[in-house]
């Protein structure tokens, strides 16, 4: 009788008990950052592990916890004091992992699928979701930015969206032509990234090379602060849960360039002057356990000056840009449905100058889509409508000669203004043969407008899974993808594309390999891009070592009237080495290579003076009688290590970009008369060191 009376006077307490514990990749023992900790019998509790994997939850010892983590295998637990649980690798393909939360229907179809922590430990990623996608074997690009070029189409081909929402205009740092260093994703916000390299599924839309699809999380946060420095400025975030239901992580980011081009004077040489600030609030709410409402809005204030080698001389162009960002999505969830109400409203106020160059770009665009969807064991069926609505106005002045952009030279002015209306509906199902064949198609419809008749896409995919180690896919369609920001004769560029893909993917707990041959007919008016291409990826991790490896031949094609010559990513080869290395208790140590063919691009072979500009007049090479770029080659280097402290842990990490300081041409200079040319070169080598504390 006593020991149940102290029992009865213990049980509140123990109700009340606050559960620790960390969360560990089981191979490795290295922590899993953000992994989700929820109870079994309440998912709206939870919580997700920091830095260090660690995490704090209060319930009861012995209460069933669901542990699960982006590519790993769900684990369920009784939750115990200063508890450990290690997880296992899926070994499935990442994309069944997602089926479960239902946020794409279209799945098994993704050929890469990677969270917040494989960003920060990709060296090439720059801690930036965009431009870990351009780590990948799929990935043309040729720039050394965030815009994301697949399988050797155009950047602008490439569907952007955050939470089923699309997104244009998603860089930062960018030029009057759109290419941008980074991305404006904070990747502490991203819960997941999915990416289809080829055949775009029907349920994104405006689509013709493929879609990178970012996710935040719909969970509410845990409490955490952290507060980061490095040579480029100062971060800081802070999450916390507002109360049952609610939670709101906000965070923002000052970056400047004293410090930068001052431990870095080589490689910014150029660079006059940078300075940014970009803020975001993300709010998640809970009105049930099948209910559940996103906000994100992100603020941006940015400005860059640079000079640039003109024939004319050194001209400095300066770019300053203000944009605000809101996505709302709300979303419910059936026994075997799931809807969405998605809508953005998108504000931007950009400048671009330079020599007799002045633009003013104004943007207002706004997003509202509809989607349903119903799930059955062996069939699922999404369909939905939305609209885009886009007000643009463009003004400045333009060189009236191209051979002639200095300031000192005429210009014409100009203004244009637009208005797009971009309705368009699709359905999209998929069908389980058998336990390891599912076959999906699509449809997506757009009304004739603009000049631009009706079309309708068509999409088909069959996936084949082997074991639960391997499985290939096998998509074809033909998609038209409408880029409103670009307009021709009072049109919006249109591409049509018909394209096949074949992907394999195995993975074990050791070994990952991937492969891919694929087929693409692109058309922009009148100019053809054929496009045949083949990849394979490797990569093993054991106990403390990670690496990979990945060859890429793309044959990109343009054909316009009797000219067919190479488009700038026509490359016969483009090779990619990865190397990760664990110093037990000590450091993270991380070396990349990538090397690939050079550019194709027409040389100048001859110039004629011009006595109204008092400028020479360029002569290019014919299109099909153009030259290479000598072949890239890129290393960086870099380190990390997380240190534990009382309250928290520390993040040191320190990189080497271009180790060897490698003299990689962008493009050629010429002088006055173009008589002689110099190099212009991709970066240089750059120190860079900084740290996070989180607590």
């Amino acid at each position: 009788m006593k020991n149940l009376l102290l029992f009865i006077l213990l049980l509140p307490l123990s109700l009340a008990a606050q559960i620790t514990g960390t969360v560990t990749d089981f191979r490795s023992n290295q922590p899993l950052i953000g992994a989700n900790i929820v109870l079994q019998n309440d998912a709206t509790r939870g919580t997700q592990s920091d830095l260090d994997g660690k995490f704090r939850l209060d319930c009861a010892s012995g209460d069933s916890l669901i542990i699960s983590y982006v590519g790993y295998k769900n684990k369920t637990v009784a939750a115990a004091a200063d508890m450990s649980v290690g997880l296992r690798e899926d070994g499935r393909s990442a994309g069944e992992v997602t089926v479960t939360a239902g946020k794409i229907i279209a799945a098994e179809f993704v050929t890469e699928q990677f969270s917040a922590l494989d960003i920060y430990l990709n060296p090439n990623s720059k801690a930036d979701a965009l431009r870990a996608v351009d780590a990948l074997p799929a990935s043309t690009n040729t720039e050394e930015s965030a815009n994301v070029s697949l399988r050797g189409s155009a950047p602008g081909e490439t569907g952007i969206f955050l939470n089923n929402i699309p997104l244009e205009d998603v860089v930062r740092f960018d030029q009057v032509n759109g290419i941008g260093q980074f991305s404006i994703f904070n990747t502490s916000l991203v819960e997941s990234v999915n990416v289809f390299p080829s055949n775009p599924p029907a349920e994104f839309g405006n689509s013709t090379s493929g879609v990178v699809a970012v996710y935040t999380s719909d969970k509410l946060p845990q409490r955490k602060s952290s507060l980061g420095l490095n040579l480029t400025g100062i971060s800081a975030l802070h999450a916390r849960p507002l109360s049952q239901k609610t939670g709101l992580t906000a965070y923002v980011n000052f970056n400047t360039h004293q410090l930068l081009t001052a431990a870095n004077p080589k490689a910014f040489a150029d660079m006059n002057a940078f300075g940014s600030t970009d803020a975001g609030l993300h709010l998640v709410h809970r009105f049930s356990e099948k209910t559940t409402l996103r906000v994100f809005n992100y603020s941006l204030s940015e400005s860059y000056d640079f000079a640039v080698a003109l024939p004319v001389g050194t001209e400095d162009f300066l770019q300053k840009k203000k944009r605000n960002l809101t996505t709302v999505n709300l979303v419910g969830k059936g026994r075997n449905t799931r809807w969405e109400w998605n809508q953005s409203f998108d504000f931007s106020d950009s400048e671009y100058s330079g020599g007799n160059l002045a633009v003013r770009q104004k943007y207002r665009g706004i997003f509202q889509a509809l989607q349903g969807a119903y799930f059955k064991k062996n069939f699922s069926l999404k369909g939905g409508i939305s609209a885009r609505l886009s007000r643009s106005k463009d003004a400045g002045r333009y060189p009236i000669f191209t051979h002639a952009p200095g300031a000192e030279h005429p210009a014409a002015a100009f203004e244009n203004r637009q208005f797009f209306i971009l309705p368009e509906s699709f359905a999209y199902g998929k069908y389980n043969l058998s336990a390891k064949q599912t076959l999906g198609g699509g449809l997506r419809f757009y009304p004739n407008g603009y000049g631009i008749a009706p079309y309708l896409d068509v999409q088909t995919n069959y996936n084949l899974q082997f074991s639960d180690n391997q499985r290939i896919t096998l998509a074809a369609g033909r998609y038209r993808k409408l880029q409103t920001r670009q307009i021709f004769d009072g049109k919006p560029l249109l591409t049509e594309s018909e394209q096949v893909s074949l992907d394999y993917q195995y993975q074990d707990e050791t070994w990952k390999i991937q492969s891919a041959l694929y087929l693409k007919n692109n058309r922009t008016g009148d100019l053809k891009n054929p496009i045949r291409g083949a990849e394979i990826f490797a990569a093993w991790q054991r106990k403390n070592f990670t690496g990979s490896v990945s060859a890429a031949h793309v044959s990109s094609l343009l054909q316009a009237e009797e000219f067919r010559y190479p488009s700038p990513y026509d490359l016969s080869y483009f090779l990619r080495l990865y190397a990760k290395y664990d110093l037990p208790d000590l450091w993270t140590l991380a070396v990349t290579y990538r090397q690939r063919q050079g550019r194709y691009f027409q040389p100048i072979i001859g110039a004629q003076f011009d006595e109204n500009t008092d400028t020479f007049i360029p002569f290019y090479a014919a299109p099909d009688a153009g030259e290479r770029l000598p072949a890239y080659r890129l290393a960086d280097v870099s380190i990390s290590k997380i240190l534990p402290v009382s309250f928290g842990s520390i993040v040191l990490y320190a990189t080497a970009g271009n180790v060897f300081d490698t003299k990689n041409v962008r493009a050629y200079d010429y002088n006055f008369d173009y008589t002689e040319r110099s190099e212009n070169l991709f970066g240089r080598r750059v120190f860079f060191v900084g740290g996070v504390l989180e607590w």
